[in-house]
């Protein structure tokens, strides 16, 4: 599961390591999240796809996601810059 959580997914691998945990049982896991993660991440794509705002809206759709994205980025340099 933790693929779907962007912090966990980076220091997963480095905890599974930190605590020993059976390299099968690790690959085991991290197929099946790789697996859950695409099939969800492609049938969200083919079914929003198919719904014609979607399709006319897709250039804001990919600007709203930038600028939701960038948003923490930004917050945390200005919190820094104010510190500083």
């Amino acid at each position: 599961m933790g693929r779907f959580l962007p912090i966990i997914r980076t220091f997963a691998p480095i905890l599974a390591g930190v605590i020993k945990l059976d390299f099968k049982q690790f690959m085991l896991f991290n197929v099946l999240g790789a697996i859950a993660w695409i099939g969800l991440l492609a049938s969200i794509g083919y079914y929003l796809g198919s719904y014609v705002w979607v399709q006319q809206n897709v250039g804001y759709i990919v600007i709203g996601l930038i600028i939701i994205t960038a948003i923490p980025v930004i917050t945390t340099y200005l919190k820094e810059k104010k510190g500083n």
